[in-house]
């Protein structure tokens, strides 16, 4: 029987897809729903077919699945931000565990691959210290779902109530006029997006608006109506720094590092209590505008707990720290390393790292600016070199800069280390193949992978593999609870 768009067909939903869809099967084809659960028995209209799958929306809910809840969100409906928001728990957890087991045996070839449960989130509301909100065509907000317009959201209830206390204070301002939309057709118009950070630790905030122009319009109001709100808000946080980002590139993809302190200070601080033997505690954080921070800091704590665990270093082994960002999976390891050496990309994240290691007192830690993959093999050829076990010929400066940089900054040979250790974390897009083979090469006993994308995590796996790792175990964590995005750690031990 051939199936039609347009057409209404009854299905019983047997799973979920990584975008939160409901997924069951009919006329042999895989069918993603909109708005359906696992559990659900709907009647679903179909909107597209193609030659193996179609997907469809809920006309229906014929018999509920004994797993949904009643969502607490008025935006719901609207809002695309959380996908499993009418979703039991416990189900949540169930189905992220299972979604990084799928995509290791799949994508990673790793049979039978050991997945624990996922970690839950210590806190299912208020729990994100950052929210990042779009602006357009006098709306601010967040995307509504399967579209580009914008749902105008007075209270996110994952977010701090003072964080959307400062976005309501800037819808004012919008709709009065007094700061203008940009508009991307015709260039014209300042505020583009909307970034507010807050520090759980310390009680700070950060409000980045990203504007089209260096000058702020209406900026001592502003802050003055921000900084009221927060403190109506009565929730202990404080607006500590305001900062313009300015970009003028037509596309927000196209970075712009340009930023401009516009009251308070240009970062904010948080702090951190690890409570595991082996680990410094506290740790203080110096978070800049542009740089990234992980957003759920409670389920942090117990993510680097893990990643220390993985990582077991003995007190005498070298940590290569890769995608190191503001160096917050390093830098609660210092005091059982020999010495840290973290690389990034991101200058602003390299200047917070290195800030962060003064700030602590950590002197056995130094970040460099470059990308991992062009400067890790260089590196290890002047270090193996130094080592007297071979020479080294033809490495690129970069890699000559970082090498001498860091015999002169540590002072100790890199043959009295008893080994090292990798930790790896990565973007959404995952490791870049050189990259993986540069971390292969200190041969390390112990490679740690933190991922926020089981499917690029799997495929960087599949290749560990190939370069002699083997995959001892993953540990999913709900960084993102209501939504369908699942962190995990993995250990990869050297064959």
């Amino acid at each position: 029987m051939e199936m039609n768009k347009g057409q209404v067909i009854r299905l019983e939903i047997t799973d979920v897809s990584d975008e939160g869809k409901g997924f069951g099967r009919a006329e042999g084809l895989a069918i993603f729903v909109n708005g359906a659960l696992p559990g659900d028995v709907v009647d679903a209209r179909v909107t597209r077919v193609k030659k193996r799958f179609a997907s469809a929306e809920v006309v229906e809910v014929v018999e509920p699945s004994p797993f949904r809840r009643r969502s607490e969100c008025p935006y719901s409906e609207e809002c695309g931000g959380c996908s499993f928001r009418e979703l039991d728990y416990d189900k949540q957890l169930e189905l992220k565990a299972a979604q990084v087991r799928n995509k290791l045996s799949r994508i990673g070839g790793v049979q039978d691959p050991v997945v624990r449960d996922t970690v839950p989130s210590p806190m299912t509301g208020r729990y994100r210290n950052k929210g990042v909100f779009a602006v357009r065509s006098g709306h601010i907000g967040f995307y509504k779902r399967g579209s580009h317009d914008i749902a105008d959201i007075e209270d996110c209830q994952l977010l701090p109530v003072s964080v959307m206390a400062v976005i309501n204070e800037i819808r004012k301002f919008i709709n009065n006029r007094s700061i203008s939309c940009y508009d991307g057709r015709s260039g014209k118009g300042f505020l583009r997006e909307v970034t507010v950070k807050c520090a759980f630790g310390t009680g700070q905030m950060m409000v980045v608006l990203t504007g089209a122009d260096s000058r702020l319009p209406h900026a001592e109001a502003l802050v003055e109506a921000m900084d009221q709100a927060v403190e109506d808000a009565d929730d202990d946080f404080y607006l500590a720094s305001v900062v313009l980002h300015v970009n003028r590139n037509k596309s927000l993809y196209d970075f712009s590092d340009k930023v401009i302190t516009i009251a308070g200070s240009p970062t904010i601080v948080d702090e951190v209590e690890f409570r595991e033997p082996g680990m410094k505690s506290p740790v203080k954080y110096e978070i800049s505008p542009l740089a990234f921070y992980q957003v759920n800091p409670l389920q942090m704590k117990k993510l680097c707990t893990r990643v220390h665990d993985y990582a077991r270093p003995d007190g005498n082994e070298i940590l290569f720290d890769l995608y190191c960002g503001i160096g917050t999976m390093g830098l609660p390891l210092a005091d059982r390393c020999r010495y840290i050496v973290g690389i990034e990309t991101v200058k602003s994240a390299v200047v917070d790292a290195n800030r962060n290691a003064v700030i602590n007192g950590i002197v056995n830690a130094r970040y460099y600016r470059g990308k991992a993959e062009e400067v890790m093999p260089g590196l290890m050829r002047e270090l193996d070199e130094a080592a007297g076990s071979g020479g080294a010929d033809d490495s690129d400066s970069s890699a000559d800069a970082l090498s001498q940089a860091i015999k002169d900054t540590f002072g100790i040979p890199w043959k009295d280390a008893s080994g090292s250790i990798v930790i790896l974390d990565p973007p959404r897009k995952g490791c870049d193949p050189d990259l993986l083979a540069s971390a292969a090469s200190t041969g390390a006993d112990r490679i740690v992978y933190v991922s926020c994308d089981p499917g690029t995590m799997a495929r960087d796996v599949a290749r560990l593999r190939e370069l002699g790792y083997d995959l001892v175990e993953t540990m999913p964590f709900d960084m993102f609870p209501w939504t369908t995005e699942i962190e995990c750690v993995s250990v990869l031990k050297r064959r």
